[in-house]
């Protein structure tokens, strides 16, 4: 045993030194002894590693209540681990010390390469995700304009199209920016008080017209009490759920997609919102079932190749779903169609407000009407792009706000000089002065009439953390491209001084289009010559009692 372990000792690829309680070296393998030129016996633990006084006596006190492990660099220019484990007599009192240390420089090497190279994997993304937004935060907003000033039903028909191949492009882009966030873990969730009604709205929305396009029934089903007003992130709940309703229409040819909404209250503010969506599609083999949420995954490629998609929409949802603290589940038959589950913890706000109405939704497009004008508003939008400059004034026109368009931030601190503004809208990555920088001299000069202007950053950079980047360098607040009309009209209303505001006189008339098709747990949508207007005058009959009533057998 003794041979062994003197050959352990002595030819273990690794470092072994023992220190007494003045911290000097008593004993040393020849590994150890092989870093140094002289002998180390007798020396300190910086004969061996480059660190300072104050560091060296830390490595040791450290060590006194359990083993101190630390990464340095050694006298020959590679990094080490090193272990420092004190050695206690029956009173707890240290009679030595034990090091014992490895190379690991092979290892810090490599660490540093993939850093590299996941570094320059994320600023591809940032870069891709800004030149990518760029162009399609054009498209939209030309598209925009163009569907607000033609009332020709070609033209709304192609607009139509074109908006949704931009967002089906930009729902690509932000798939990858938000798998490469969850990777990183960058993504946090941001919550806040919701109307769960315009989540599940928004969703039918957005799936209504290719659900329509394919032939497909495309319903709704929620819990008659489910409460309406919750307390979460909105907006990766809708996220999870169109992900999943969309990824059922793709590989769905006949048949319908309905969409589930059910809940369990757990204690008096928690409860586990539960979402189901079933299809009559294809179905999953069972086979590739474990494969599901696995990146870039996609199955029967020989039949599906037609099918648009990344394998990105799975992948994403079942992460965001598992940093939500829910779970996500399937059950399907190859052939027949797929059910997916999805159950997420959510607080209750308020527990007397319940159901989810969506006759508002989908497919019933409202011909555009300003929100508000403001004649007498003047705002500046700061952009090196000029057809950003052009979608933005073209966006405010109907607004009636005077604009001013300017190139770059030199442009705009000229300006500001001269005439004051009720709002500015300012680019962040411009050539030669970025917009932070812009901002910052902006407000450091306190000559000009714009000191306390509110000033609104606009970036087509969607990675999480920019708004608190930007508000924490002093903006009043942030929009990202591409700019919906929508969020512009709201930003500057909230922003704009009331005095300019001028509200509409009416709101604008919905044009005819087909609602949803079956909808339970919300108000049935007037259609086939049913309106309930008509029972107003008719005694004896309670019209909202009624609907309440069929909601309720609906659900039996």
């Amino acid at each position: 045993m003794g041979n062994i372990t003197d050959k352990i000792y002595d030819f273990i690829n690794a470092g072994v030194v023992v220190f007494d309680t003045s911290y000097r070296i008593t004993l040393a393998n020849p590994y150890a002894e092989g870093l140094a030129s002289d002998s180390i016996i007798k020396g300190k633990i910086g004969d061996l590693f480059e660190l300072e006084e104050a560091e060296q006596e830390d490595i040791f006190t450290l060590s006194l209540n359990k083993a101190y492990t630390v990464n340095c660099l050694g006298r020959d220019d590679r990094t080490y681990s090193l272990q420092m484990n004190a050695v206690l007599d029956d009173y707890g009192d240290p009679y030595c010390y034990m090091c014992i240390f490895m190379d690991i420089t092979r290892e810090v090497n490599l660490i540093s390469k993939l850093e590299v190279a996941n570094n320059a994997k994320t600023s591809f993304l940032t870069s891709m995700s800004h030149e990518i937004r760029t162009p399609i935060n054009a498209v939209i907003g030309f598209n925009e304009i163009i569907a607000r000033e033609n009332d020709t039903p070609s033209v709304k028909e192609y607009t139509e199209y074109i908006n949704r191949a931009a967002r089906h492009l930009l729902s690509i882009i932000n798939n990858l920016l938000d798998m490469e966030q969850i990777t990183v873990g960058k993504l946090v969730i941001n919550e806040t008080h919701y109307d769960l009604s315009e989540v599940i709205r928004d969703v039918y929305s957005i799936n209504a017209v290719k659900a329509k396009d394919k032939g497909l029934e495309l319903k709704v089903v929620s819990a008659p009490k489910i409460p309406k007003f919750l307390y979460g992130d909105n907006v990766r709940l809708q996220q999870i759920i169109i992900n999943l309703v969309s990824n059922a229409v793709k590989y769905t040819e006949k048949g319908s997609v309905t969409l589930e909404v059910d809940y369990w209250a757990r204690e008096e503010e928690d409860m586990d919102l539960i979402v189901r969506v079933r299809d009559t599609g294809i179905g999953i083999k069972e086979e590739d079932r474990p494969h599901l949420f696995d990146l870039f995954e996609r199955f029967d490629q020989d039949i599906n190749n037609h099918i648009e998609g990344t394998g990105l929409g799975l992948p994403l949802t079942r992460s965001l779903v598992e940093l939500m603290g829910g779970r996500i589940s399937v059950e399907s038959e190859y052939g027949k169609g797929s059910c997916f589950t999805v159950t997420i913890p959510q607080k209750v706000l308020d527990y007397s407000s319940v159901g989810i109405d969506i006759s508002d939704s989908a497919g019933s497009r409202r011909r555009y009407k300003a929100s508000f004008a403001a004649p007498k508003a003047r705002v500046l939008v700061v952009d090196d792009n000029e057809m950003n400059l052009r979608v933005a004034e073209g966006l405010m026109k109907p607004l009636k706000i005077q604009v001013d368009r300017v190139v770059s931030g030199y442009e705009m601190l000229d300006i500001i000089k001269t005439k004051h503004y009720d709002v500015i809208l300012l680019d962040h990555l411009m050539p030669k002065m970025d917009g932070i920088t812009a901002f910052k001299r902006m407000k450091k000069d306190t000559s000009h009439p714009n000191q306390d202007t509110p000033v609104i950053a606009l970036t087509a950079n969607a990675i999480r953390g920019m708004k608190d980047r930007f508000l924490e360098e002093g903006f009043t607040d942030y929009l990202a491209k591409p700019v919906e009309p929508g969020s512009l009209e709201e930003m500057l209303r909230k922003y704009l001084p009331a005095e300019l505001i001028e509200e509409p006189g009416s709101e604008p008339e919905p044009e005819t289009e087909a609602g949803p098709e079956t909808v339970a747990g919300a108000a049935p949508a007037a259609g086939d010559g049913f309106t309930p207007e008509l029972f107003d005058s008719v005694d004896g009959i309670d019209i909202n009692l009624a609907l309440t009533a069929s909601v309720d057998m609906a659900m039996v």
